[in-house]
Order: C-alpha cells, then structure tokens, then sequence
C-alpha cells in the first residue's frame, strides 16, 4: 500500500526546499558533498524508490574508496579543529544551527513565506565548524 504525501512534502517542493536553503550543496543533477570545507560534485547517484508513495528520487552519490578515505581524513582533521573551540562558541554556533532546523520544520509544515526567508537567511549564515 502507497501512502499519501501532504501537498508541498513531494520530492520536487522539497528538494527546491533544500536547494533554496543551501544552494551550494545543490546543482542540476545532483548534490555536491561537503569534504574539508569544499563542496565537490563527486560519485555517481543511483536511482532509489522512496516507499512513501513509490516515487523515484535521487539517491546520494556514491563515492569511490580513495574519495571516501579521503573524506575521513577530511574529517578528522575538522574534529580536531572543532575540539580547539572553546564550549561557549560552540554551543553558540550549535544554538545557531538548531534555531535555523527549527524554521525549517515551522517553514515545511507552515509552509509561510516569511519563515522561509528567515530560515534561508539563518542557513546561509551560520556555520558549527570554522571557517577559514
């Protein structure tokens, strides 16, 4: 049995949702993955029937095991930055991330205007790693 999507949760609203909020990790065709501070347009996405309704949506991209290493290490490397960060900052930029989550539920549900410009705003603004 096939459910029923609430109008405006469909693939295509919510992928201009997302697009809209974070128009770096996006491009025709697919998502770019974030690896040591750089978006990069690599692996291939499959194809994956979402059980909701048996649509077809794109899946993530499949990355090779170079670039998978790669992105550990990328990792890592962040953590450690990250652990440099005294708790008030982060918990702050943490803060920040949730606030910006917390409008994207209230924007998806509500489905008002405002708080999507106040959500992409937010989004594009705040950061939980460093920058630079």
């Amino acid at each position: 049995m096939t459910g029923k999507l609430k109008r405006g949760t469909e693939w295509s609203s919510t992928w201009a949702h997302c697009t809209r909020a974070a128009p770096d990790a996006f491009e025709t065709g697919g998502t770019r993955n974030l690896v040591d501070g750089d978006r990069r347009a690599n692996g291939k996405a499959r194809d994956h029937e979402t059980p909701v309704d048996g649509s077809v949506i794109e899946g993530p991209p499949l990355i090779s095991h170079d670039e998978a290493v790669d992105a550990v290490a990328a990792a890592v490397r962040q953590h450690a930055a990250w652990s440099a960060v005294d708790l008030d900052e982060r918990r702050s930029r943490v803060s920040s991330v949730l606030d910006a989550g917390a409008l994207l539920v209230q924007a998806v549900t509500v489905g008002r205007e405002a708080a999507e410009e106040r959500l992409y705003g937010n989004f594009r603004s705040c950061s939980i790693y460093p920058i630079g």
